[in-house]
Formats: C-alpha cells, sequence, structure tokens
C-alpha cells in the first residue's frame, strides 16, 4: 500500500493562490496519477481561516480538492481527512460537498476519532482535534486499550514534539480543551504515527511524526517544508523544493560588519551570490538581516544602513538594541500569518482565541477567553 500525506496547507495564508494551486496539483499529479496511490490523507489545516465568499482563496481551495478528486477517481484512490484546528477548518469542508457525496471517489472526512480497515488487514485510527474534558475516558477504548493500529494520523498537540509546548500532566479542569499526547501513549497503539499541526517536520522517535506544513510563508520557518509517502509501511520525508525561501542572516554585537558601510556592502554582496536563484527571481522568497547593535555603534549607524538597503527589495533588515529592543526596521515585514491583529472587524476576544492557538498550540474554549475579557475569572 503507498500513501500520501498532506499537512497544513493552509490555504489562504499565501496571496499567490495560482502558485499554491501550481504547487499541490504537481504534487499531486506526480505520487498520485504517475507513482500511483492507494490512499491521500490530508493531516488537517487545510484551511488558514474562514473565508469570504468573493476571495480568491475560495476558488484556489475548491480547485485544488477538485483537481485531487479527479485524479483520486481515475486511479481508483481513497481520501481521507483529519479535521485540523477549528480556528483554521471554521467547518469549511462543506465547500466540497458536490464531490464528497460523488459515486466516482471513496472520501471521508473524520471530525471525531475513529478507527477504519482501510483494506483488509491494515488499521487505521483518525485523531483531529476535539474538545474534552477527559481525554484519558474519550481516547480509553483506542489507545488504552490491547487494540493495535498500522497507521495512527492525527492532528494536535504531540508534547514532546514542540519545543514551545510546556507539559503539565494530567490538568483538571471544567472546560473542554483540546488534548495533549505523549509520543509514548501513540507509539504503544500505533506502528507509525503521522501528525499534522506543528508546522516543521519532526522525528519525534519510535516512529512518531509530525509532517510539518507544505509551504513557508514567513520567516521563523526555514526548515525544510514538504508531504509525506508512505510504502509498504515505511514514511518518507519529501522536501517541497518550490517552497518559498525565507532566510535569515544574524549579526552579534562583536561582527565585523559594524566598522564600515563599505563591511555592510560586501555582505550584502555575498548574501545576493548566495541566493542568487531569490535575487534573479528563479524562486520566490526573501533575505532578512538581523543586526544585533553593539554599545559602540556609531549614531548614523542606522541613516547609512536605510540609504545602503534603499534599493534593495529583497532584504528586510531588522535592527535590535543592546536589550533586545526592537527599536526600528528599515524594511517592515508584516507576515500575513498575524495579519488578523491589525483588522479592526475582528473582536478582541477572537483575536485572543486565535492567537493562543497559533502561538503555542494550547486552545482555551471562547467562551473562557471571553469570561477573561470581561473581567469575570
Amino acid at each position: 500500500m503507498r500513501m500520501l500525506l498532506l499537512a497544513d496547507m493552509h490555504v489562504g495564508s499565501i496571496k499567490d493562490t495560482s502558485y499554491v494551486y501550481s504547487v499541490v496539483t504537481e504534487i499531486i499529479e506526480r505520487e498520485v496519477i504517475f507513482n500511483k496511490c492507494d490512499v491521500v490523507v490530508i493531516l488537517g489545516d487545510y484551511f488558514h481561516r474562514l473565508f469570504k465568499v468573493n476571495e480568491d482563496y475560495v476558488s484556489c481551495a475548491i480547485n485544488i480538492m477538485s483537481f485531487l478528486v479527479r485524479a483520486c477517481a481515475r486511479n481508483n484512490t481513497k481520501i481521507r481527512i483529519v479535521y485540523g484546528t477549528e480556528s483554521h477548518e471554521m467547518n469549511q469542508y462543506k465547500l466540497f460537498n458536490y464531490h464528497f457525496t460523488s459515486s466516482h471517489v471513496d472520501v471521508k472526512v473524520f471530525d471525531t476519532v475513529t478507527e477504519e480497515e482501510i483494506s483488509p488487514g491494515v488499521n487505521i485510527l483518525y485523531v483531529p482535534e476535539e474538545y474534552m474534558k477527559d481525554k484519558k475516558k474519550f481516547y480509553k477504548q483506542y489507545l488504552d486499550s490491547d487494540k493495535r493500529y498500522n497507521y495512527i494520523f492525527g492532528h494536535g498537540v504531540i508534547e514532546d514534539g514542540m519545543p514551545a509546548v510546556v507539559s503539565y500532566g494530567e490538568k483538571k479542569s471544567e472546560e473542554k480543551q483540546v488534548p495533549r499526547f505523549k509520543s509514548g501513549e501513540l507509539a504503544a497503539a500505533g506502528d507509525l504515527v503521522v501528525f499534522g499541526h506543528y508546522h516543521t517536520y519532526t522525528d519525534i522517535g519510535n516512529n512518531v511524526y509530525y509532517l510539518g506544513s507544505l509551504f513557508r510563508s514567513s520567516f521563523g520557518e526555514e526548515e525544510p517544508k514538504g508531504y509525506g509517502i508512505i510504502e509498504d509501511g515505511k514514511f518518507t520525508f519529501v522536501e517541497n523544493t518550490r517552497a518559498y525561501i525565507y532566510k535569515s542572516y544574524e549579526y552579534a554585537p562583536d561582527s565585523d560588519i559594524y566598522k564600515s558601510s563599505d563591511a555592510i556592502i560586501n555582505e550584502i554582496r555575498r548574501i545576493k551570490e548566495e541566493n542568487a536563484d531569490v535575487f534573479s527571481g528563479e524562486k520566490p522568497g526573501k533575505i532578512r538581516m538581523i543586526f544585533r547593535l553593539p554599545d559602540t555603534v556609531e549614531t548614523n549607524f542606522k541613516e547609512n544602513l536605510q540609504d545602503i538597503m534603499m534599493n534593495e527589495k529583497k532584504i528586510v533588515t531588522l535592527i535590535k538594541g543592546n536589550m533586545d529592543t526592537i527599536m526600528q526596521e528599515v524594511k517592515e515585514e508584516i507576515s500575513d500569518e498575524w495579519d488578523y491583529l491589525m483588522d479592526p472587524n475582528m473582536p478582541i476576544t477572537e483575536k485572543i482565541y486565535k492567537w493562543i492557538n497559533d502561538s503555542t498550540g494550547y486552545e482555551l474554549s471562547m467562551d473562557l477567553v471571553k469570561k477573561h475579557v470581561e473581567g469575570k475569572v
């Protein structure tokens, strides 16, 4: 059995929808049509946010799914979708109801934990992101039993796979929360475990993986992006070489770059040579230069830097003071990932809810967020 795994595509996070469509359909054409897959599994967060009906992102999402369905129908390939984070998905899979009710393709969307024998002797457990009060009780018949699955496909938090997540043990609460798993408990139930949610491809150990996101849409996501192939039980990560390039160069206070304008110009020349494909336009992307200023830097350094960088459209410059306080950005770069924070039409409760989820992977209930904002907690 051969499977194609895609995770965290976040359609709507990248403005160039033709680029997104081109990349995804190229992967589908290569892996489903030419290399032949038996199953395509989407590990959540197909969508980035709630769309308005007239946005280009809607047609992009529909067109990608239409291409996938046609390719799978042609090759008798099954499609399985694991529901992701609610603040991203927002129940928008209903956009594809026309395809999902077709008799030409076997497609299922899992919004609650479900087990399936997808072919004789091949058992899968699907673990979407859900809210619950008691994780142990909720998953008892699946994870705390003698059952064994060939594959566990999910979306959510695996504590030892996400560096920013702090383990707090079994926390009692009256609020429904998303669960936090340990890789060990998943490995004890499945021969191979692959999750979506964390955007960095991570081999956690014991055949437990975070697949990572397919695209790179901002600085801070410089690790390889890609998709997964499972063949005869073996998992392989395949890099998406067409992902946008976001690369950072950081200069400590003792760097020679602060000695003269010529030093800066020579460094820019070196960076351009090293990233010729970006500056030539062959590959889309941007470069970031981060300056951590020494105490002794000349007072006109920032003015000189601004003059030098005036025409460098593909370089974002960030200047930080000696206390790690951002003093100035010569070229302001606000990632699309956080642009909702500047949206005056989005309620503050929704911004807080989404920010907590996106930045930490930990979801409070919307009711609890509202209580905090209203001072009732």
